[in-house]
Parts: C-alpha cells; sequence; structure tokens
C-alpha cells in the first residue's frame, strides 16, 4: 500500500471516529500515515482497506483501530474461517435437499464463498432438480476452489510476484 492510498485509509478512519482526532495536529496525522504506511508497506490497499471495514462493521467500543487490530482482521480472513471443500459441498448439500421452492432463504444461509461459488439461487434450484450429485459436486467443488483461490490472490497481492515478505508475512502468520 503506497503513502496516498494510507492517507485514504486514515481518513476514512478519520471521518468514522471524528471524536477522537478533534485535537489532532498535521504533524499527528503524517505521523499516523507514515506508521501505517510502514506496517502495510507490502500489503495490497484492497487488504486493507477489507480489514479497516470488518473493523468499523464489528466495532462496540468506540475507539479508532491501530494496525495490529487491522492485521488480525485480515488473519482471520485468510485463515479463520475458511471452510474445507468437504465442509463446503456438505452446506451445499443440504441447501440443494430444500432448494425446489425455498431456493432463495436456502441461498441466502450459505456463507459467502460458497454463494460465489454456487453462483445464485437459481443455480441452487437447478442443482436440486438434478439427477444424482457426482457431476453437481465436482463442478461446485472446481468453482470452490477458484473462488477460494481468488480471496487468497487478494489477501497475497496477486500472481504477478508481489506477495508478503518478512515481516508482514510473519504478522500475518501470527
Amino acid at each position: 500500500m503506497n503513502t496516498q492510498e494510507t492517507t485514504g485509509i486514515v481518513r476514512g478512519i478519520r471521518s468514522v471516529y471524528p471524536a477522537h482526532f478533534q485535537k489532532y495536529t498535521k504533524s499527528d496525522f503524517e505521523g499516523m500515515i507514515a506508521a501505517w504506511s510502514g506496517v502495510f508497506a507490502n500489503v495490497p490497499f484492497e487488504v486493507v482497506k477489507y480489514g479497516v471495514n470488518a473493523f468499523i462493521a464489528n466495532d462496540v467500543k468506540g475507539f479508532p483501530p491501530v494496525p495490529g487490530q487491522i492485521m488480525q482482521y485480515i488473519q482471520l480472513a485468510k485463515h479463520g474461517d475458511k471452510l474445507s471443500e468437504g465442509e463446503a459441498w456438505s452446506l451445499v448439500l443440504k441447501a440443494v435437499q430444500n432448494s425446489l421452492y425455498n431456493s432463495d432463504a436456502e441461498f441466502n444461509k450459505l456463507p459467502a464463498d460458497v454463494q460465489r461459488a454456487v453462483g445464485s439461487p437459481q443455480a441452487l434450484r437447478a442443482m436440486a432438480m438434478e439427477e444424482g450429485t457426482t457431476v453437481i459436486q465436482s463442478n461446485f467443488l472446481r468453482s470452490y476452489r477458484g473462488v477460494t483461490k481468488q480471496a487468497e490472490m487478494l489477501l497475497t497481492g496477486g500472481e504477478d510476484g508481489q506477495r508478503l515478505t518478512g515481516r508482514e508475512e510473519m504478522l500475518l502468520l501470527r
């Protein structure tokens, strides 16, 4: 994440927690931007943005985050709630069994990654109308692997070699 992107993140945090930043000087903000830039230098902007948004959405205390808290949310996204392929397929199979007439409700019960792999409530309904599950399972698992690989690439900076290294990787692996 570059300095301009970091400035945007800090401004966003400042707009959500204005009372905390009332007495900050320009120098204070410059120091905060420098600190955040250093911590997140090799982390893609979209990943940090996700971490900040997740923090804000779950904040009940009303205090702005520090970089370590954002790293925790990034860590959770990277490893914490990832379903195995078998667990994901089990959820889909259960949803398919009740999807002839309730595909919208069943689709909405699925985790976000599983929803992306399924595609839509209509796809869930189509699965319910199919005979046998072997081909459906194979297609779903291929799609789910693609979705989880895409999420992993977002968190690691893509396939262009800009993977997290050194200190940033150690912070994410805590």
